[in-house]
């Protein structure tokens, strides 16, 4: 019994300090601007911790700025499972399908949102965004 704690508290410093080595290297790749290995460090740190929201938000956002958003949407989806009503996430997602040619999946989104509140103001401008765009496409 002793012996089966003793175990486990071993493998649960082993985790804690693979955790902390992880989010030092995330310090280091930010500050070399080491995008690629955010990347990779964000995706491991998701791994090892899937309930950790703050992980998956940082790189989502990483992925926004990179303009990855096939990635982005991958991950934002994950995001929009577990907070279904976060406007944010979701205005970010239908960017993303705007910049993708994926109209019809942005305006359902942008749809969701007005759903939850009429007057978004964001949420009204990428409907028209994305109504000209349309257009233009036909």
């Amino acid at each position: 019994e002793n012996r089966k704690r003793e175990d486990k508290n071993k493998e649960e410093k082993e985790f804690q300090t693979t955790i902390n080595v992880l989010i030092e290297k995330l310090e280091d790749q930010k500050a070399k601007k080491d995008f690629i290995g955010l990347i990779k460090t964000y995706e491991t740190l998701i791994e090892l911790q899937p309930l950790d929201k703050n992980y998956l938000l940082q790189l989502t956002l990483l992925l926004f700025k990179l303009k990855n958003y096939e990635r982005f949407i991958d991950y934002s989806e994950l995001i929009k499972l577990r907070s279904p009503t976060s406007k944010r996430n979701i205005l970010r997602l239908a960017v993303a399908h705007i910049r993708l040619k994926k109209f019809q999946r942005a305006n359902s989104l942008i749809l969701e949102i007005l759903n939850f509140n009429p007057q978004n103001k964001k949420a009204k401008i990428l409907e028209l965004i994305l109504s000209d765009l349309v257009i233009k496409s036909v």
